[in-house]
């Protein structure tokens, strides 16, 4: 007799941090041509459990305007849990366009508000900007 494994909810999780690296080749060539570069500093054991076509979304909408209104620049990824919320920081310093990085983010902020999440840009001097995204990450129900 021969058995079969039915996979579960929980057998398609992937971890933020190769979320993240999945998401970036699309942004390369930008990034290339600003003369920017990645750095992902996300622990390999937080997982997306819930709405991961959503933050996947939102993070690529993070890292579209990261990439386009920064030159010369190091954008680093970084993540904490608190409880059920992860927390995903992409952080920019160099020469960084403020304006219409809180434009684009506007955009994106009602997203994250669907799934319970929240946007915040934090501007320290004109060197840097750290955009947060915090979001509810809830296991998923059997």
């Amino acid at each position: 007799m021969k058995t079969f494994y039915l996979p579960t909810e929980t057998d398609f999780m992937e971890p933020l941090h190769h979320l993240v690296d999945r998401l970036i080749p699309s942004f390369l060539p930008a990034a290339l041509r600003n003369h920017n570069f990645f750095i992902n500093d996300i622990p390999l054991d937080l997982p997306v459990e819930h709405n991961k076509e959503w933050v996947a979304s939102i993070i690529s909408g993070m890292i579209a305007t990261a990439v386009s209104n920064t030159r010369d620049n190091c954008i680093r990824f970084s993540a904490k849990k608190y409880g059920y919320v992860l927390v995903l920081e992409i952080q920019e310093s160099g020469r960084v366009n403020n304006f219409p990085i809180n434009a684009d983010l506007q955009q994106i902020q009602g997203m994250a508000e669907k799934i319970g999440g929240c946007l915040f840009i934090n501007t320290q001097k004109e060197e840097k900007v750290i955009m947060s995204f915090s979001f509810p990450n809830l296991p998923v129900a059997a």
